[in-house]
């Protein structure tokens, strides 16, 4: 059986945790969702997601289990773009590595982008290591880090409105501001 919140459950919460954080863990005040395709059981197989942010910022996500395997991030801010190529799953198990492109404008001619473009390489980082390892880490100290508690009910938070908008032919719905989310 699927995630029963299906797409959105599973790959859709990648994109909203990337989201978060990106945004300094700050919380959307509306999201908007469109369930592109639901399987026989209404199990969502094809998402997009919108989340607004107070002061006029956005993230988009789309995350699908009918499509081409792609898994790629992109921050775009005024001065700088930064992009991952293998988001959720590393595709060289030794390093991952991510492109910063800065300082792009259009040639006086219209003919070319000139930018400053830059390949940054992380070795021996691979997400499911560090999961095992963060989790045993908190095992062996006693402690919990409770930032993790309020980060996963944010994005479940975050899924619910998005499931709500979905269902309501892709109403924009508010999303209520949770405590600090550092």
């Amino acid at each position: 059986a699927l995630e029963p919140l299906g797409a959105l459950g599973d790959l859709g919460w990648y994109n909203i945790m990337f989201s978060l954080w990106a945004f300094d863990w700050k919380m959307p005040s509306q999201v908007l969702g469109v369930c592109v395709k639901k399987n026989e059981e209404g199990v969502p197989i094809s998402f997009t997601g919108v989340l607004y942010f107070d002061g006029g910022e956005s993230a988009t996500f789309q995350c699908a289990f009918d499509r081409h395997f792609t898994q790629h991030a992109v921050v775009t801010c005024e001065d700088a773009t930064i992009s991952l190529d293998d988001f959720t799953i590393a595709s060289d198990p030794k390093r991952v590595s991510f492109t910063k492109v800065e300082k792009a404008a259009v040639s006086k001619d219209s003919s070319h982008v000139h930018e400053q473009r830059s390949v940054v390489e992380v070795l021996g980082c691979r997400q499911e290591a560090m999961l095992v390892k963060d989790f045993c880490d908190i095992v062996r100290s006693g402690t919990v880090d409770k930032t993790w508690r309020s980060r996963s009910l944010a994005v479940q938070q975050i899924v619910d409105a998005l499931l709500q908008s979905a269902d309501s032919e892709s109403r924009l719905v508010s999303v209520s501001p949770m405590p600090a989310l550092s």
